[in-house]
């Protein structure tokens, strides 16, 4: 069911241009918002979107780009174009400041580590503009034990529980830069959950309560920053234990609970400030 559940999703979101990731709790742990972020970043094809993006952008300034490849030529570019070396460097420093540098939805260190994404898809006599690029997916994915070498591109702090939910952010902002329309996230929060034995455990993750409230603590920062969240789409997965089980279900966590739960109930009319949709088994929709 929840694999049918999952392709119907990822089918939606490509016919709409949405991202769509899955997560699940069995493999990540959701209830700290560094690693969620890292799960999300692993799933993305980081110089795929940079491409995408310095192709579209130079499109739009006129300029004729084969962006068929798994690289953009700087040389070649030039000569299409009719452009020096020296006025097509300038066009393209301020395309990125103008795009990136300045977009202040996105956080400082994602500009900049964005900004030498794109640099590394164009490649100047055999040689990308930039080297940091494994560096900064490596930042982005959490597999960089240390940021020293990223200072060049103006990066001094790994991604943590700090600034976790700033980077979700960035990263739903720039991926509408990247022709998207926005990021479908869909996570599975049933191994959270589950209460089992360690002699009776399998493969894969395992909770206890307190993990399980700070999961709560998680999705509900993210209900309350859906002003400032805009292009993400979040759905959670949960078992009926999310509202039945007394240690560990939604009951645990009231905070979570006032902002999703039915206070008043409404039939045939939505409420026009609800943020939130309830979707029963059977297909009706009932706003909050």
């Amino acid at each position: 069911m929840l694999d049918e559940v999952q392709k119907s999703l990822s089918r939606l979101a490509r016919t709409d241009n949405y991202e769509f990731i899955s997560l699940a709790a069995v493999d990540t742990k959701l209830h700290l918002i560094d690693k969620l972020f890292y799960g999300i970043a692993a799933k993305i094809d980081w110089p795929k979107q940079a491409r995408r993006f310095v192709g579209t952008q130079l499109h739009k300034l006129g300029y004729r780009v084969d962006s068929a490849g798994s690289r953009l030529d700087f040389n070649e570019i030039a000569v299409q174009n009719k452009l020096s070396s020296a006025v097509l460097s300038s066009k393209l420093q301020e395309l990125l400041k103008s795009t990136i540098i300045d977009d202040l939805d996105m956080s400082i260190e994602f500009r900049f580590a964005a900004m030498h994404l794109c640099l590394a898809q164009i490649y100047r006599d055999g040689r990308p503009l930039s080297d940091l690029q494994d560096g900064i997916i490596g930042w982005l994915t959490g597999i960089v034990p240390s940021v020293v070498s990223l200072r060049r591109a103006s990066i001094f702090q790994r991604i943590g529980r700090h600034n976790g939910r700033h980077l979700l952010h960035s990263l739903a902002a720039w991926n509408r830069k990247c022709d998207s329309n926005g990021l479908l996230l869909c996570l599975d929060i049933s191994r959270y959950l589950e209460a089992v034995k360690v002699a009776d455990r399998t493969d894969g993750l395992y909770y206890s309560p307190a993990n399980t409230s700070d999961l709560y603590e998680v999705l509900r920062e993210c209900i309350d920053d859906i002003d400032r969240a805009s292009g993400i789409v979040i759905l959670v997965i949960a078992p009926p234990a999310f509202l039945e089980d007394p240690r560990r279900g939604i009951d645990v966590y009231r905070a979570l609970k006032m902002r999703v739960w039915d206070d008043v109930r409404v039939r045939g009319h939505e409420n026009p400030v609800a943020p939130l949709v309830r979707l029963s088994a059977w297909g009706r929709v009932n706003a909050r």
